[in-house]
């Protein structure tokens, strides 16, 4: 009887424990309604985030200045087109940002790509004008 209670009360404990802990508290982050708001900070420490709620991206302060961590960027409408010759990927990177990657048919190793601002190209001929680096 006594290991029933032992084993009841770490059980408990076991949720009690793990819902005490706050989420948003693991690393707190604080947010800016955009980017002007953003650049008025004074006094941030190198190493410190914030998120920029006006373009959905979390930027990195350098010493100087904030920096975007495109690593982690949200990638939206995703589109895959195609011609006789290459496979397109066209991907809206942020808010008015767009990315496009251009596989060659015979060789998917080499690849090409275009960014821009503005619309996302969603359409064959939109594609194949752009500039490829």
């Amino acid at each position: 009887m006594k290991v029933l209670y032992i084993f009841s009360f770490l059980i408990f404990l076991t949720f009690y424990s793990n819902a005490q802990i706050n989420p948003g508290l693991l690393v707190n982050i604080h947010s800016v309604p955009d980017t002007v708001t953003m650049n008025q900070i004074v006094g941030a420490e190198e190493g410190s985030l914030i998120y920029n709620i006006g373009d959905k991206s979390l930027y990195l302060w350098e010493g100087s200045a904030w920096k975007a961590t495109y690593k982690y960027s949200v990638v939206e409408n995703e589109i895959f087109l195609e011609d006789d010759d290459y496979f397109y990927v066209s991907l809206k990177i942020r808010m008015n940002e767009y990315k496009v990657v251009r596989y060659d048919r015979n060789d998917v190793n080499a690849e090409a790509v275009s960014k821009g601002t503005g619309t996302q190209p969603t359409d064959l001929i939109s594609v194949q004008s752009l500039t490829y680096n």
